[in-house]
């Protein structure tokens, strides 16, 4: 008898070994997944900031091509007009030459459009 009392003291002290080992583990689980959760956020965190920082940037950056669009088309208007203005002087200082390159071009055309068809 004194042996079966040994084996249900033995058994007893096993139960108690796992269910303490079972709360160990739970805890340290717990506190890995408080861990994991906690990393998540800071990640988040971190890529919602750089995110932020990358939409401001190409805002600012797209400001700047805009603005460096705009001179670019001033510009080229300015060209324009000035040309446009020579071209409208040469006219003007030369009215039959005029005429006659005008009605050349004209002429020429004319005649490669009715080849085409």
């Amino acid at each position: 008898m004194a042996t079966l009392d040994n084996r249900n003291s033995t058994t007893q002290d096993n139960k108690d070994n796992t269910k303490g080992n079972d709360n160990e583990l739970r805890k340290e689980f717990n506190e890995l997944k408080n861990q994991v959760n906690s990393l998540v956020g800071l990640l988040n965190e971190q890529a919602h900031e750089k995110s932020s920082s990358i939409k401001h940037k190409l805002g600012e950056d797209l400001e700047k091509y805009q603005e460096k669009a705009k001179e670019q088309m001033r510009h080229a208007l300015e060209l324009g007009s000035e040309n446009l203005d020579k071209v409208e002087e040469k006219i003007q200082s030369h009215p039959l030459v005029s005429l006659a390159l005008a009605f050349g071009v004209g002429y020429v055309l004319s005649r490669a459009i009715s080849k085409d068809k």
